[in-house]
């Protein structure tokens, strides 16, 4: 392993890998961040590998011309698509192949190449996870558009200064922790899923990082103590009860059951004058009632917890409608959360406005439609 990870680095420095992170990564049929998207590739000047573009195309055939190379790596191990020997070779010479074959990190059917993890750029982190394709199977592991949007209102809070201790519930690859760790004395990153301790700790080896210490645990089941900030980007789809299998996605009850059982150990695992930062759905229920929110007050009201909740998109799946409607759900909202305990109970929902809020809106109604073609 330690091989093929060698080999993979240097290829990544010596055509500027970390260049993709400025390329959107998915086609949509909906006119979104276009602007955004356009400045991050032409002035590098943010991140976009988490959007997508209804251009997708002009990106890729960009990028194919002006550097080949770069092109076939991001197909690689990001995208991880199916390429012929030939193909790879354009990159990697035949030793390097046959080193990544023993080392079970490429799969070979009918003399085509696939690689088994995505490598994701995120600044100046590499983040090995999941492939793409595997999003179905149990045991995936991904880096995705929440995680994103979660470092983000993180990113705002840390400068300069020093954290005593970070937990992180949920870590999936580790991407949170890993960043954070260069503020924080110690992190302790926890999952549920073994697979995604195990990638945690690659990334961590990866990354060259020395302060962050992972356990295998549900939620609080295995962990002590008390911690300055407290950070997750739970599972919090409502699915139906067959994907339970799916750790990754699978909220619990109305996709807010595991949110729920960590806001409820703060009490006991928040220090004083602590941070919780955590992202999260509410089903919204077509009475009006906003499930999250209901559940939040109810668990808060009268403890010392100031909470603020932004409004960052609105979400309605085509293939869950029917499972929607048995249920009398009409949509979802994510929230990026920021709970501090301050000694007064306050909470502050900030909605999307402006043409946020008329792009988000005009989506739900044109998903349905996606789902009748």
């Amino acid at each position: 392993m330690n091989r093929s990870i060698s080999i993979i680095k240097k290829h990544l420095r010596t055509t500027g890998y970390k260049n993709i992170q400025y390329i959107p990564s998915r086609r949509t049929e909906f006119i979104g961040s276009e602007f955004y998207v356009l400045c991050s590739f032409l002035f590098k000047n943010n991140i976009s590998i988490f959007n997508s573009t209804i251009f997708y195309p002009f990106y890729l055939h960009t990028l194919k011309f002006f550097n080949p190379k770069l092109y076939t790596l991001y197909r690689a191990v990001f995208r991880c698509d199916t390429l012929s020997r030939n193909v790879l070779l354009s990159v990697f010479n035949k030793e390097e192949i046959d080193i990544f074959m023993q080392d079970n990190l490429l799969s070979c059917v009918s003399s085509c190449y696939r690689f088994k993890f995505r490598l994701v750029p995120i600044e100046d982190l590499l983040i090995v996870s999941s492939p793409p394709e595997n999003i179905k199977l149990p045991g995936y592991v991904h880096v995705g558009y929440d995680s994103f949007s979660l470092w983000k209102l993180i990113k705002k809070e840390f400068k300069a200064e020093k954290i005593q201790d970070v937990l992180e519930i949920g870590c999936g690859a580790g991407f949170l922790s890993l960043w954070i760790s260069r503020f924080a004395k110690s992190i302790t990153a926890t999952d549920i899923s073994r697979n995604a301790i195990d990638l945690a700790n690659l990334n961590v080896k990866i990354n060259r990082i020395d302060n962050i210490t992972t356990l295998t645990s549900d939620v609080y089941s295995n962990v002590n103590g008390k911690y300055d900030i407290i950070i997750s980007n739970p599972p919090f789809e409502f699915l139906p009860s067959n994907d339970k299998k799916l750790l990754h996605s699978y909220g619990g009850q109305l996709g807010i059951e595991i949110t729920m059982k960590i806001l409820s150990g703060l009490e006991k695992h928040l220090k004083e004058q602590g941070t919780t930062y955590i992202l999260a759905n509410s089903y919204i229920e077509k009475s009006g009632c906003n499930t999250l929110i209901h559940e939040i007050e109810k668990l808060f009201k009268g403890t010392g917890f100031d909470i603020t909740m932004r409004e960052f998109t609105y979400q309605l799946r085509p293939d869950l409608l029917g499972f929607y409607k048995k249920h009398d759900i009409s949509h979802s909202i994510s929230y990026l959360i920021q709970i501090k305990r301050t000694g007064n109970f306050n909470l502050k929902v900030i909605p999307l406005h402006g043409f946020s809020r008329l792009k988000e809106n005009l989506r739900l109604k044109m998903l349905p439609l996606s789902a009748k073609t």
